[in-house]
C-alpha cells in the first residue's frame, strides 16, 4: 500500500474547512468596514480570492482554507508544512502578533487577517499564484455614491521569506473588460525577510462614482515574485471603503395642528420642500399630496407622511392626525310646566354637558337638570355639549305655571282637609256648604270634579301617582294636599 504524504492529507483536511466566493456586497451608509475577524465560518459578504488573475479577468475563485490551525507562519514546529503550503489561509493579524509569535499561539489569536501563502506557480496544489493572487470585492453598484476612497493594512508575516512580492489595488466598472490601476499610496510589497504591517490608503477619484452595475475592487498581484527562496505570507487586514456625494433627503419635522374635526381642514407644512404627502387611512382623513391641507373624514387617527425622494432614495417623516367628531347634545327630555316654587328634573340623552336657563327671572336650572320654577311665563332650559369641534346644544320649553290660579287663600280654618298628608282619601269639612272640589296636579292639569258635596264630603284619590296636588274649594280657595 502507497503512503499517503503528509502535504496531500492536510489537502485533505482542508476540503472540510474552507470558503469561496461570497455574494456581492450592496453598499450602506459610509463608510463600509471589514475586519476579518469571522472568517473561521467564511469569506464576508462581498469578498471571495482568486488565482490566476490577470489584466482583464479576474482569475480563477479559489478556496479558503478557515481553519485558524493551518493558518500558521515563520514558526515550523508544529509542523513545517502548514507555513509553507500555499493557498488562500485564516492568519492571525500582524496587528496582535510578533515576528516571532510561537505556532501554538497564533491559531488563539481573535484578531484574524485575510491571507495568502504564495507558491510556485507550477503547484499541483495551488497553481497561479505567483503571479495571479488576489483579494476581490465585489460590489452591487455604486449609485448615488461618489468619492470612493479605501484603506487597508497589507502585512507580511514571514520573516524568514526572502522573495518579494509587488502588489496592485485595482478596479472595475462592469462585469467585463480591463481592470484599471487605483492610486494608492504606502508601500505595496511583502516578503523579503520582513515582518511588516503598513497601512495603504486608496483615491480611486471619480472611477467608481455612480455605477449601476457590479463593481470590483481588488488587491492582485500581476507580475511573479522577485528573488530567490520562499515566498511569504500576505495578508490584509482592516479594511475601510468610504464614499461621499448623493445621500438619501431628511425632511425635517412636520408642523401644524394635530385634530382636525369631521368636515374641517388644517394645513400641514414642513421645511423642505419638493416632497409628496399621503395618509395611511383616506377614510379618516385625506391629504392634499401637494399642499399638505388635511380634511377629517370620520372620527379615528391617521398618520399623515412627508416623502422626499433623489436618486439616492427616500427620506420621510410623519405626522399622527386625530380626527375628532363635532360634539353631540342629544336630546333633552322631561315635563313641559312645572308651577312656581316647585321642581321638575329634564334627562339630556348625552353626556357631559352644562344645563343653562335663557331666563332665570322664570326658571332656573341646576347642574343635574332639575328646574326649578321662578315667576309664570315660558322659558327655554339649554343642555350645552362643549369639544375642540364647538359647542352643540338641545333645548327643552317649560312654562311656569301660577299653579294657584291666581285667586287668594281664604283664610285659616275656612275649610279643614284631613289627612294630610293622605295615602288614599281626603275628608273635606266647612261650616259653609261645599259646592265644588277641583283637584290639579303640578302641570296644573285638573285630574279630579266634584260638585254639590254639602258641608262635609270625602274624596278618594288613592288611584292618583304619588306627588303634591292642588285642591280647589267652591272655586277660590286652593290647598296643597300631599298624596303619599
Amino acid at each position: 500500500m502507497k503512503k499517503i504524504s503528509s502535504t496531500l492529507l492536510a489537502a485533505f483536511i482542508g476540503l472540510f474547512s474552507f470558503s469561496g466566493a461570497n455574494a456581492q456586497l450592496t453598499l450602506g451608509t459610509s463608510p463600509y468596514t471589514q475586519n476579518f475577524d469571522n472568517i473561521a465560518s467564511g469569506l464576508p459578504t462581498g469578498w471571495g480570492v482568486y488565482v490566476s488573475a490577470t489584466a482583464t479577468s479576474l482569475g480563477t475563485l479559489a478556496i479558503l482554507d478557515t481553519n485558524r490551525t493551518r493558518g500558521l507562519y515563520y514558526d515550523t514546529s508544529c509542523s513545517s508544512s502548514l507555513v509553507i503550503n500555499g493557498g488562500f489561509k485564516n492568519y492571525p493579524s500582524a496587528t496582535a502578533v510578533t515576528a516571532r509569535t510561537s505556532c501554538t499561539t497564533q491559531p488563539t489569536i481573535s484578531n484574524r487577517a485575510l491571507g495568502v501563502r504564495q507558491v510556485t506557480n507550477t503547484s499541483s496544489l495551488f497553481p497561479g499564484s505567483d503571479s495571479g493572487a488576489s483579494f476581490v470585492l465585489h460590489l452591487a453598484n455604486t449609485a448615488g455614491k461618489s468619492n470612493f476612497t479605501a484603506t487597508f493594512k497589507l502585512q507580511s508575516l514571514d520573516s524568514s521569506s526572502p522573495r518579494t512580492t509587488t502588489w496592485l489595488v485595482q478596479y472595475r466598472r462592469g462585469t467585463t473588460g480591463a481592470f484599471a490601476t487605483a492610486s494608492a499610496t504606502g508601500t505595496l510589497t511583502t516578503g523579503g525577510n520582513s515582518f511588516t504591517n503598513r497601512t495603504i490608503s486608496v483615491n480611486f477619484g471619480s472611477n467608481l462614482d455612480t455605477c449601476s452595475s457590479d463593481v470590483y475592487i481588488r488587491l492582485v498581484t500581476l507580475t511573479g515574485s522577485t528573488g530567490a527562496g520562499n515566498r511569504t505570507s500576505t495578508t490584509i487586514d482592516d479594511y475601510s471603503l468610504s464614499w461621499t456625494g448623493c445621500v438619501a433627503p431628511t425632511p425635517g419635522a412636520i408642523t401644524g395642528p394635530t385634530a382636525v374635526c369631521i368636515g374641517a381642514s388644517i394645513r400641514l407644512d414642513d421645511t423642505t420642500t419638493g416632497g409628496t404627502w399621503t395618509s395611511s387611512n383616506s377614510s379618516i382623513a385625506s391629504v392634499n399630496a401637494s399642499t399638505g391641507v388635511v380634511t377629517g373624514v370620520s372620527a379615528g387617527t391617521a398618520t399623515i407622511t412627508y416623502t422626499i425622494t433623489n436618486a439616492c432614495g427616500s427620506g420621510y417623516v410623519t405626522q399622527l392626525v386625530t380626527v375628532e367628531a363635532s360634539a353631540v347634545a342629544g336630546t333633552v327630555t322631561g315635563a313641559d310646566s312645572v308651577c312656581m316654587t316647585l321642581t321638575t328634573t329634564l334627562t339630556a340623552s348625552a353626556t357631559g354637558g352644562v344645563w343653562s336657563s335663557t331666563n332665570t327671572s322664570l326658571a332656573t336650572v341646576s347642574t343635574t337638570g332639575v328646574v326649578t320654577g321662578v315667576a309664570s311665563g315660558m322659558d327655554t332650559i339649554k343642555y350645552t355639549v362643549t369639544n375642540s369641534c364647538g359647542s352643540v346644544e338641545a333645548s327643552h320649553n317649560v312654562y311656569v305655571k301660577n299653579c294657584h290660579l291666581g285667586v287668594t287663600t281664604v283664610a285659616e280654618g275656612a275649610f279643614t282637609i284631613s289627612p294630610n298628608p293622605t295615602t288614599g282619601a281626603i275628608t273635606i269639612s266647612s261650616n259653609d256648604m261645599i259646592n265644588s272640589v277641583e283637584i290639579f296636579n303640578q302641570t296644573g292639569v285638573r285630574v279630579y270634579n266634584v260638585t254639590d258635596c254639602g258641608k262635609n264630603t270625602t274624596v278618594s284619590i288613592d288611584w292618583l301617582p304619588n306627588g303634591i296636588y292642588f285642591t280647589k274649594i267652591n272655586g277660590t280657595s286652593v290647598y296643597k294636599v300631599i298624596k303619599q
